[in-house]
């Protein structure tokens, strides 16, 4: 009988969704030996990828009883916390990323690459010092799954995460569109703002808006969603593009805004959406969706894995990316990265993504 072996997975939805290839293997291997532990919002994801898998939450204390009789874990969060629980559970082998002085608590590990003094991306900035490598974080964690003994759930077969939308979370998309008078067989796009106001991540206003209207004016519909916590950026893209040249009606998902099955079923349908780097754009690729995605602060080497359709933009500045949460810089000079990408390049791209013939000039 293989070993019972707990999966702690990352806090992030976007590292959540790129693990799934490896929760999938894991549970086609190992069936209800397998124990995930997640945030909460996160479950209902993980129960469709692995439905025989018990799926639990994280407590914040140092001894979790639900830990106990696992004889392996994988530990993909990180933390130190993880690593004492696991200890503290009795669980002979550990294995996960030794930074941070991890690595005395763990059976097994891989120091995090690193690249020293080199560009991070186009010969645009050097390194005084040093910083992780960027790579997919899926990547590196089927790398740790090779590492348990035995492997007993295997390797990973298909490095592509996916995600199918369920019949009623389809069936609750196709309403929302019917709502807002969308043709689901015409051409639309699903733009996803991301990102919490403040954010250096989210799509700023001025381009989600510009690329809105122009494309707006081309007869070509944009449902604008932002996932739970990020309603702010959502009103004051939707009051921007109200007031804004052509006074286009706003068509966005606020009241309440999209769940994961529902984003998902909506990227499952969407002719192209447009997205910044981050959660919602990895929950929407794995359901299917072409993308635009719009890198500003971020590296896109951290996310390349193979998928459906993508186009991606990046501003390059020299002080990026710098995959910051708010940026440093003052006045205008700030978000420099973000106005690198020019809504001309984002509507060629979404036309190129939708096969429309893209404006002269």
């Amino acid at each position: 009988m293989s070993p019972r072996l707990l999966i702690r997975l990352p806090n992030w939805l976007g590292d959540v969704v790129a693990c799934l290839p490896l929760v999938e293997q894991a549970e086609r291997a190992l069936g209800s030996a397998l124990t995930l532990v997640a945030p909460k919002p996160w479950h209902e994801l993980l129960a469709q990828a692995a439905p025989r898998a018990r799926v639990i939450g994280n407590r914040s204390g140092p001894l979790d009883f639900a830990w106990r009789g696992h004889a392996q874990a994988l530990l993909l969060d990180g933390s130190m916390r993880s690593a004492f629980q696991a200890m503290g559970a009795g669980i002979g082998v550990r294995v996960g990323l030794g930074g941070g002085g991890r690595w005395a608590l763990l059976t097994g590990s891989v120091a995090p690459a690193r690249e020293r003094g080199r560009a991070p991306l186009s010969q645009i900035r050097r390194l005084g010092g040093s910083r992780r490598s960027p790579r997919p974080f899926g990547s590196t964690a089927a790398e740790l799954l090779a590492l348990l003994p035995g492997h007993p759930a295997g390797l990973v077969q298909d490095p592509r995460p996916r995600v199918t939308a369920s019949g009623d979370a389809l069936a609750r998309a196709r309403t929302v569109l019917a709502e807002r008078r969308v043709d689901p067989l015409a051409p639309w796009v699903l733009l996803n703002l991301g990102g919490r106001v403040g954010s250096t991540k989210g799509l700023p206003t001025e381009l989600s808006v510009g690329l809105a209207t122009q494309l707006g004016a081309r007869g070509i519909p944009c449902l604008g969603v932002a996932g739970p916590g990020e309603e702010e950026r959502l009103d004051q893209y939707a009051q921007d593009l109200a007031q804004g040249e052509g006074g286009h009606k706003p068509l966005v998902l606020r009241d309440p805004p999209a769940d994961l099955p529902l984003l998902a079923a909506l990227g499952s349908l969407a002719p192209a959406v447009v997205t910044p780097d981050g959660g919602g754009r990895h929950l929407l690729r794995a359901a299917g969706a072409p993308c635009l995605t719009l890198l500003g602060p971020t590296d896109p080497r951290h996310s390349a894995l193979p998928g459906p359709p993508e186009a991606c933009l990046v501003g390059l500045v020299p002080c990026g990316p710098c995959h910051l949460e708010h940026c440093p810089l003052p006045g205008k000079e700030a978000l420099a990265c973000w106005r690198g990408i020019s809504q001309q390049e984002a509507l060629d791209a979404v036309l190129g993504l939708l096969a429309l013939d893209r404006p002269e000039g």
